[in-house]
């Protein structure tokens, strides 16, 4: 059931292993400076493993809860190309769910929108690639900061986002402590 998942944990983990090992503060009494460098580092290196997080938790959630996941989610994935062609963008991702992930997908270090892609060299074969992930990222970068601004903005929006969260939540929370009796 959860192969369709495989690949995002096999890329969660992989960040994790990288990004995880050997982090640690240091306790040093006499530098305080030392020790924010330190925990500096450590949340620039836990930042980097947000988005194969996020993917995780939402394949694994279409899995779990399709009817609570489609609710807050809308769909599986910010793209995924139908029957006809045609491709879903960021702009169909659940309001919720944007809301709720903005301080990743809406954060520009994490997203690489202020990368300078002028700079690309035409003679660059990847350069139609660089621009067009460029635009994507701005786009997912877009939506989550509107998405953010309209929950913001209105009470009745996080509220329902509230109602939808916890609905989502108790789904995941129940499945996993059912998968885990099943297990013993």
């Amino acid at each position: 059931m959860m192969d369709e998942c495989d690949s995002f944990i096999k890329k969660r983990q992989d960040c994790y292993s990288k990004n995880y090992n050997g982090i640690g503060i240091i306790v040093d009494d006499d530098n305080n400076s030392q020790i924010i460098m330190e925990e500096r580092s450590m949340n620039n290196k836990l930042k980097k493993c947000w988005i194969p997080t996020l993917k995780v938790k939402r394949c694994q959630a279409f899995q779990l809860c399709k009817r609570e996941a489609f609710e807050y989610y809308k769909s599986p994935s910010d793209l995924i190309v139908g029957n006809n062609g045609t491709t879903n963008s960021p702009k169909d991702k659940g309001i919720c769910s944007a809301y709720d992930e903005a301080y990743c997908f809406g954060n520009p270090q994490i997203m690489k929108i202020d990368l300078d892609v002028s700079t690309v060299s035409s003679n660059n074969p990847k350069k139609t690639l660089i621009l067009e992930r460029q635009k994507q990222r701005q786009d997912i970068f877009d939506h989550h900061e509107k998405a953010k601004r309209k929950v913001l903005n209105s009470k009745k929006k996080q509220g329902q986002c509230n109602d939808i969260r916890k609905k989502l939540n108790n789904c995941l929370r129940s499945t996993s402590t059912s998968t885990t009796s099943q297990q013993q």
